[in-house]
């Protein structure tokens, strides 16, 4: 069984073309990349649990109704906020 560390070194060697000793980075992360290659110009990845709210106020006609309603999607939470009939406060939070 080849350990991970050994993995990483490999995967960081064929994706700079280095030669010699890789740097170990992060070990959630894996190895850091050299500069000037595409990946030392991506943006850090999510921290678990971080999000970005969205929300946008709507006139919908077709909503006669005054409350909250909200809803479970794959792409996330729902939530619909009402005070006055056809006046829509829609509001999401991502996965």
């Amino acid at each position: 069984m080849i350990p991970i560390q050994t993995l990483r070194r490999i995967r960081w060697r064929r994706a700079t073309g280095a030669t010699g000793a890789a740097p170990l980075g992060n070990k959630r992360l894996g190895p850091r990349p050299a500069p000037g290659h595409p990946a030392a110009t991506r943006p850090a990845p999510r921290r678990p649990g971080a999000y970005r709210p969205t929300w946008e106020v709507r006139f919908e006609p077709r909503d006669l109704w005054v409350g909250v309603f909200w809803d479970r999607r794959l792409d996330g939470v729902h939530v619909y906020v009402c005070p006055l009939p056809t006046l829509v406060i829609h509001w999401w939070r991502a996965k």
